[in-house]
């Protein structure tokens, strides 16, 4: 059971594909306005973790507006249907969203720490993914949980002062580091990223 997590789910070359439906695509541009939509489908790039245009929204004064940001960014960056994201679609996103688009960066044994993470911060309803089984914005995006995991991780908060004091700008964002440390834990990697 557990090898089967997200089995055969293969990542479109774009986050738009000519077979994704309408409703997605119309949501994108109610949501994030139809220049991202514009970018996206043109760019063919699926990760904004690096080289990324900054937020319109005001500079974070908090690691914690930095987070909540970094998420915001995350949500509006993949295209989200009203009702949520799948439990696995979720998962691939944000292996995607730290860079790691490749098959061979999500094994079982990665995806499945990344979900069991999750699933401990309340993000996921249920210990075993169900069929037709999603995550809204609301559990997602606004769980306080999930927030503070982000925000004690020590390459996120790194990255929070360095940004603060005016140096690297650009680079991995804190939700990308999150994930980043999660999956390093598994693979017994030392750059982990500890809270």
């Amino acid at each position: 059971e557990r090898g089967r997590v997200c089995e055969g789910f293969k990542k479109p070359s774009s986050p738009f594909t000519r077979s994704a439906p309408l409703s997605q695509i119309q949501h994108c541009q109610m949501n994030a306005g139809s220049d991202l939509l514009s970018s996206l489908v043109g760019s063919g790039s699926a990760s904004p973790v690096s080289g990324s245009r900054e937020s319109d929204a005001a500079p974070p004064a908090t690691i914690e507006e930095f987070v909540l940001q970094d998420l915001e960014r995350f949500w509006s960056w993949c295209p989200t249907p009203i009702d949520g994201l799948h439990r696995c679609g979720l998962l691939v996103k944000l292996f995607d969203y730290c860079g790691l688009t490749r098959k061979e960066n999500k094994t079982v044994n990665t995806v499945w720490s990344l979900d069991t993470e999750l699933r401990a911060l309340g993000i996921m309803a249920t210990d075993r993914v169900e069929a037709h089984q999603r995550v809204s914005y609301e559990a997602f995006v606004q769980s306080r949980p999930l927030k503070d995991a982000v925000a004690r991780c020590s390459d996120a908060r790194l990255a929070w002062e360095r940004r603060r004091v005016g140096k690297c700008e650009e680079g991995r964002t804190p939700l990308a580091l999150w994930v980043l440390g999660i999956i390093s834990q598994k693979t017994g990697d030392p750059q982990a990223c500890v809270a």
